[in-house]
């Protein structure tokens, strides 16, 4: 006797306000897009030939569960891409990769603040020069902002503090960046710069804080993506060596339902 395939019922586990949900050997992780109360957040940690359309299943119904009318996914590989574009997801926004190789970097630039670590108490404060840096729709909120320093076994987690004799603003946090490695592999995970403190080189003191620290710890290749819209920050990579790979990435949508 044979029947159709039964599905297993997916484990949940909460890893900083999204949650990975385990659907036999495959694994997503799930919650709201920087924190948008009807768009929701997939995140395939699966290799791409091992993810299935049942798994994915019941990664939305899970999301639907949870009130989530549409899903935007994580920035996906060419290959990602083609697999999920058989289940019914669309582009949503293309997005820039590129790499370096850590060879060459320029000396950091004299800038009008101090570059230093950032903590857990420094959150909020970091999370408000996102907001004013990014668009509404890629804005990070708390859990996304946790995502991105936890996303690699060795993490950096940077700020620049406006320098000056005024009391009033001397110490506040005027961009930060995110970065980590694992392996000989890095990335720059974030980077964001207050709209009134940029055109200063605080951008670039943040991205070569970042690139000198996985040198000296035998990095080999460090990855960043940016909105192919983003022309500023596209420029800045280049600037510092970054070279552009081809097929970038994108995140893709579906609404609910359509599967």
């Amino acid at each position: 006797m044979t029947g159709a395939r039964i599905a297993p019922e997916p484990t949940v586990a909460r890893v900083g306000g999204l949650e990975v949900i385990n659907v036999g050997a495959e694994q997503y992780r799930l919650g709201a897009w920087r924190g948008h109360p009807t768009v929701g957040y997939l995140v395939p940690l699966t290799p791409p030939e091992r993810l299935s359309r049942v798994g994915l299943e019941r990664s939305l119904g899970k999301l639907s569960a949870w009130g989530y009318t549409e899903v935007l996914t994580a920035a996906l590989t060419a290959r990602e891409q083609q697999v999920f574009a058989q289940w019914g997801f669309t582009l949503y926004e293309r997005l820039h990769l590129l790499q370096h190789d850590l060879r060459d970097l320029p000396p950091r630039p004299t800038i009008p603040a101090r570059v230093g670590a950032a903590h857990r108490w420094d959150r909020p404060a970091v999370l408000e020069v996102d907001g004013r840096a990014f668009e509404p729709m890629w804005r990070l909120d708390r859990p996304s902002l946790h995502e991105a320093i936890s996303a690699t076994p060795a993490s950096r987690f940077r700020a620049a503090r406006q320098s000056g004799r005024s009391r009033g603003t001397r110490g506040r946090i005027i961009g930060y960046a995110v970065s980590g490695h694992a392996g000989d592999h890095g990335y720059l995970q974030r980077l964001a710069v207050d709209p009134a403190a940029q055109r200063s080189g605080i951008g670039a003191a943040l991205v070569l804080d970042c690139l000198q620290w996985m040198r000296r710890a035998g990095v080999e290749r460090v990855s960043v993506n940016t909105q192919e819209a983003n022309a500023r920050a596209f420029a800045l990579y280049e600037r510092l060596g970054f070279v552009p790979v081809e097929p970038g990435l994108a995140v893709l949508r579906l609404e609910i339902g359509r599967t």
